[in-house]
């Protein structure tokens, strides 16, 4: 593996693109002052990722674009691209973990509408980032902090260390000081990772407890939908028997009616024949009158006898006759009643006769489609039934060519069989040769950087024991030869313990309801990436990273809340983004104008605090950021102090604020 070329694009004061080729071997770039020898060196270190811009002698990464320097229009973007040579070895596999004869590690640097700067990562293409260079690097044993770049003074301090230091640069080219990096910072994943977990067991445990109330009311609710389908279904009945009550009650009233109709038409004939014979006795009472008057000197007493009772009778008649006219007018009433209940049972029976009628219509429609399917079926058996023969034959032939087809399938996988043997037996001996064809270039190898540093000690210092450093590195690369082993499974329980944090973040973000940058903030960042709101510095998380790592946690914990304040130029910015959230519905945010901020002094507590033993210092001195933002910075963190451990926090809580 050897870096085959470098790609420039707008990088420092190279214009545009430009390709510098390195062969296999030793390659000199010379030329004149200025002329972009030394910026070579600052593309490579741009791409494996140098701490801070000023390694790159540049104030900020805006000075790593090209500014098109007199007579020229500044660049938006740089980019910088390493081509990196991978071959496969001897031994069947390549130093970088990537299947290709070729690495392009890319990284670009370009500017927004609103002049920030925003950094990309490319491998072979596809987005990646720094981690997974130096990761991958790393397995190569090409780190970028590491003394595969030699820069100016190194040498000096090489020569002038002491064993101890010396033993270190050792332990650190031969990979052991990253690897115990490495082990250390998959312990504390570790028990990050374990922490997760019992959170999550407790949560789990809350959740089982909740799981059986929620069964016992599951069983409940059940019960209750039951009983409710079983009212909803004796409701059903229920109607059912009242509507056929109403129709038993509508059939026994219109009998009714037609009996009493039937009594009405006797009762009026009865008053007709009764009035007719009221006029016979009239017409009787007044013949008898008349006799009567002719009569005057008969026996007058025997008349009035007649007289009376006639007179009896008839009041008897008139009796019956105002008996009949009541009756008649109760059945009247009756009848009344009765046409209302007929005429409401009319209108339920239209409403029974409608349904019926789509009924018959969709019934009529079934009729119709099962005669069309039973047509439809009666042609395909007749079909079935002319094309018998043919299916027959048809069948016979298809059994005889699957017989031959299962004969010749026995056949191709004997062949097979035997073309894997032979296959195999080839593979073993491939395997055997190049085996011992990389176990012959090792050797070699080894013999002649043995011979090459034994020549160089002999001239510089001849009296040095050659035995012992012979020793030593045959020491150093049966040592290289083991860490290369472990890395493997280095990298893969720091893969597994990543994903398990992963996973146990997920689901602690899920469960306490926390989805990384508040949506309001968020917002506001896109919209300033669009162009579409100016003065928008960023975040506190953006702006600002931890000068140790080892201090990450303890500052992500002091900030809190404030890593998503919004960083402005000054209060009428604010009030813009602000109106911007609220006419979109975007959610809100925390924003901190620069022209409203005011340097506060450390209070006196903090200021005594902070030279105590055990304490590292203020939260806001151990993060690297712009100047202009400090005090936007110090307001976040407000004279929070960074302790080493739980005891010191204890020790010295009251009056101030520790983490």
């Amino acid at each position: 593996m050897y870096l085959k070329s470098l790609e420039v694009e707008n990088f420092k004061s190279f214009k545009g693109e430009a390709v510098i080729p390195f062969d296999r071997g030793f390659t000199a770039i010379t030329g004149p002052n200025g002329s972009g020898k030394s910026n070579c060196g600052d593309a490579v270190q741009f791409v494996l990722g140098a701490r801070s811009a000023k390694v790159l002698r540049a104030q900020n990464s805006k000075d790593l674009i090209f500014n098109g320097g007199k007579s020229n229009r500044p660049a938006r973007n740089a980019k910088v691209t390493l081509v990196f040579a991978n071959p496969t070895l001897t031994s069947g596999r390549r130093r970088l973990q990537i299947d290709s004869d070729e690495v392009r590690m890319t990284r670009e640097v370009r500017l927004t509408k609103s002049n920030n700067t925003v950094s990309t990562y490319l491998l072979n293409g596809e987005e990646s980032n720094q981690k997974s260079f130096h990761r991958l690097l790393g397995q190569a044993n090409a780190r970028p902090d590491g003394y595969n770049i030699v820069l100016q003074g190194d040498v000096t301090r090489l020569s002038s260390m002491t064993a101890v230091e010396r033993r270190k640069v050792l332990d650190s080219v031969a990979g052991v000081t990253s690897y115990d990096d490495e082990i250390r910072k998959a312990d504390r994943q570790k028990g990050q990772v374990e922490d997760y977990i019992e959170r999550i067991s407790l949560v789990e445990d809350e959740q089982k407890a909740r799981l059986k109330t929620l069964e016992k009311e599951k069983v409940v609710a059940e019960k209750a939908k039951d009983t409710r389908e079983e009212f909803d279904n004796a409701n059903v009945i229920l109607q059912q028997s009242r509507h056929m009550t109403a129709k038993e009650e509508i059939r026994h009233h219109s009998d009714e009616r037609t009996r009493y109709l039937a009594d009405a038409d006797k009762l009026q004939l009865e008053v007709k024949a009764a009035e007719s014979i009221l006029l016979g006795l009239d017409d009787r009472i007044g013949e008898l009158e008349k006799q009567i008057s002719e009569a005057m000197g008969g026996d007058k007493g025997g008349l009035n006898d007649q007289i009376g009772k006639l007179q009896v009778s008839l009041a008897l008649k008139n009796d019956h006759l105002d008996e009949a006219e009541i009756a008649d007018i109760d059945d009247s009433e009756s009848l009344i009643d009765l046409e209302e209940q007929i005429s409401e049972a009319k209108d339920n029976l239209g409403a029974h006769l409608e349904n019926l009628s789509a009924a018959n219509e969709a019934l009529a429609a079934s009729k119709k489609a099962f005669e069309e399917t039973e047509a439809i079926e009666a042609e395909i058996r007749v079909t079935l039934e002319s094309s018998g023969e043919a299916t027959a034959s048809l069948s016979r032939a298809l059994s005889k060519a699957n017989e031959y087809l299962e004969s010749c399938r026995d056949a191709v996988q004997t062949a097979r069989l035997e073309a894997d043997k032979v296959s195999n037996q080839s593979e073993m001996v491939a395997e055997q040769l190049s085996t011992a064809e990389e176990e012959v270039d090792d050797a070699k190898l080894a013999f002649d950087e043995v011979q090459l540093q034994f020549e160089e000690l002999g001239t510089a210092n001849p009296e040095n024991d050659r035995t012992a450093l012979g020793n030593e590195l045959r020491s150093a690369q049966s040592a290289e030869k083991r860490l290369i082993d472990e890395s493997g499974a280095v990298d893969k329980r720091l893969q597994d313990a990543e994903r398990r944090l992963s996973s146990a973040r997920t689901e602690l973000d899920r469960r306490s309801g926390s989805n990384g940058m508040a949506p309001g903030a968020a917002a506001v960042m896109a919209a300033r990436d669009r162009g579409e709101l100016k003065g928008i510095i960023g975040t506190i998380s953006e702006l600002c990273a931890p000068k140790d790592s080892a201090h990450s946690d303890a500052l992500a914990t002091a900030v809190g809340g404030g890593m998503n304040s919004v960083v402005v130029e000054s209060d009428q910015v604010a009030a813009e983004a602000m109106a911007l959230l609220k006419s979109r519905k975007l959610g809100r945010a925390t924003f901190l104008p620069l022209n409203k901020m005011q340097a506060n002094r450390t209070s006196g507590k903090a200021a005594m605090v902070a030279g105590k033993e055990g304490v590292i210092g203020l939260a806001h001195e151990l993060l690297d950021y712009d100047p202009r933002i400090a005090t936007a910075v110090a307001y976040a963190l407000r004279n929070t102090l960074v302790v080493n451990n739980i005891g010191t926090a204890r020790r010295l809580m009251g009056g101030v604020r520790l983490v």
